[in-house]
C-alpha cells in the first residue's frame, strides 16, 4: 500500500461517517450559536488532543490501531463541526428578509 494511502482514506471514511450522521439524525445539529460554539469547541478539543492521544495508544494498540482511533474519533467530530456550522449559516441565511 502507497504510504499516501491510508491518510486518504481514513479522511474518506470520516467524511462518509460524518455524512451519514447528518443525513440519518439532523435533529443531533444544534439549532443555537451557544450549541453550535460547544460543538466547536469540542472538535477542536478533540483535535489538539490526538496527537497525545496516539502517543499515548501508539505503544499499547500499535501505530497504525492508534491511528485509526484517533484519526476516526478527532476526525468524524471535526467535520460534523463543519457540516453543522455549514447548515447553521445556511439556515440563518435562509431566514433573514432580503
Amino acid at each position: 500500500m502507497p504510504s499516501g494511502l491510508l491518510p486518504l482514506t481514513l479522511v474518506a471514511a470520516v467524511a462518509a461517517i460524518a455524512l451519514w450522521v447528518v443525513v440519518r439524525y439532523p435533529a443531533l445539529a444544534p439549532r443555537s450559536v451557544s450549541g453550535l460554539s460547544g460543538w466547536l469547541a469540542a472538535a477542536v478539543t478533540l483535535t489538539l488532543a490526538a496527537r497525545p492521544t496516539f502517543v499515548l495508544l501508539g505503544p499499547i494498540a500499535g501505530r497504525v490501531a492508534a491511528l485509526v482511533v484517533v484519526e476516526v474519533t478527532s476526525g468524524v467530530c471535526m467535520m460534523l463541526a463543519v457540516a453543522w456550522t455549514t447548515l447553521w449559516v445556511m439556515r440563518s441565511l435562509a431566514a433573514t428578509p432580503r
